[in-house]
């Protein structure tokens, strides 16, 4: 007999592993050493399937043992050789992490003579392999916490002068209703805020009534920031793109909270409100029309 073993550990979970085990279609993708797979049924014990090797005839293999989300094991005969090659998957998670094992025996009448010839290929490639299958999951699992900070993503409106707009860009954070903390805590990270300047300043200021900037909540630390001894307000950390002041006027009919509102001006007066992602997104547009790149890099199209 000849076998050979190798073991790695990463942070993606067994459960996501296991399905790139279990699709069988997968495995083209993480062992690159395999030019197509196939099964005749369902993945359990006893389904048998073909399995072909690059550069070698398709070759005919049998699930004999299948342990959902711990592993499973398969057996193939090599036609005229004398020899069957057996692999083993081994998944064992523990405290957030899982260990992948893959382990291989060659047995048979010509295993001593053959094993080592058969097996130098697999001391090689095995490592990669597994290399390739871990990452893949690291990757489906991103993909899929991506998916679900989208679907959960929430989308604002400030209203704060355009000056403090500029102070806030500059320094790359949000301060909202007069530095109050309640409106900063109902957005999370990921969130996007998107400001509404009625006026230029807020004592004294020209009429404005724009859209004057566009960020994307960092992090969920809200603090406190001592601008003068009587003043201590709260602010969040905001990562800002490059936009165009827009003018609510050309939005009006378009967005759901002022088509056909006459006093839609009312609902500003909260100075903190959400909005619909359809609503973000026209505005955005807008805003990001003459900023190449940005509507693209922002998801929004």
């Amino acid at each position: 007999m000849w076998q050979f073993e190798h073991s790695l550990t990463t942070t993606a979970k067994a459960e996501t592993i296991w399905e790139l085990y279990r699709n069988i279609t997968t495995w083209t993708t993480w062992d690159k050493g395999i030019v197509s797979a196939s099964l005749e049924g369902p993945f359990v014990q006893g389904t048998r399937g073909l399995l072909q090797p690059e550069g070698q005839d398709p070759l005919p293999f049998e699930l004999t043992e299948v342990n959902p989300l711990h592993g499973f094991s398969d057996i193939t005969d090599i036609p005229g050789a004398g020899i069957q090659v057996q692999f083993t998957h081994l998944l064992e998670e523990s405290n957030g992490t899982t260990k992948v094992t893959h382990q291989v025996k060659i047995t048979g009448p010509n295993a001593e003579q053959l094993g080592p010839k058969f097996g130098a290929h697999m001391v090689e490639g095995i490592p990669h392999t597994m290399k390739g299958l871990t990452t893949l999951a690291l990757e489906k699992e991103q993909t899929q916490m991506n998916k679900q900070v989208e679907k959960s993503r929430r989308y604002w409106i400030g209203v704060v002068s355009a000056s403090h707009v500029a102070r806030g860009v500059e320094g790359g954070f949000a301060q909202l209703c007069h530095g109050k903390a309640a409106p900063l805590k109902r957005m999370q990270a990921g969130d996007w805020l998107i400001y509404y300047s009625p006026r230029t300043d807020m004592q004294n200021g020209e009429p404005l009534q724009a859209f004057t900037a566009i960020g994307q909540v960092q992090d969920d630390y809200v603090y406190k920031f001592r601008m003068s001894d009587s003043f201590i307000p709260f602010r969040r950390n905001i990562r800002y793109t490059s936009c165009k002041e827009t003018k609510i006027s050309s939005l009006l009919e378009q967005l759901s909270f002022t088509r056909g509102v006459s006093n839609w001006g009312y609902r500003f007066r909260f100075g903190h409100f959400e909005i619909s992602e359809q609503d973000f997104r026209v505005i955005a547009n807008a805003m990001l029309d003459s900023a190449e790149g940005k509507a693209h890099e922002l998801r929004i199209q």
